[in-house]
């Protein structure tokens, strides 16, 4: 994933062959993140929206296999992303 203006990324793991991962995001107020699919995000601080929805702290954005969006953050934020296995 490339760079992206006010977003940083922590990679915590990658585990096995089909791509299971764990990673922290922290972004500033206003930045804009596409989300990987096939990933549960947790907004563990912060709010923001995905495309129109809002999303406060505490709540999940799930994304299936193929499908894209894009957080957008309303103040400083820090999302989990929790990426799902791909079994194809």
């Amino acid at each position: 994933m490339g760079e992206t203006p006010g977003v940083e990324r922590k990679l915590l793991g990658v585990f096995s062959e089909r791509g299971t991962r764990i990673a922290l995001y922290h972004l500033a107020a206003e930045a804009s993140l596409p989300l990987e699919d096939n990933a549960i995000y947790f907004v563990d601080s912060g709010r923001g929206a995905v495309d129109d929805t809002f999303c406060d702290r505490y709540d999940t954005i799930y994304l299936e296999p193929d499908e894209g969006a894009v957080f957008t953050a309303a103040a400083d934020t820090v999302l989990l992303q929790l990426g799902l296995p791909r079994f194809d």
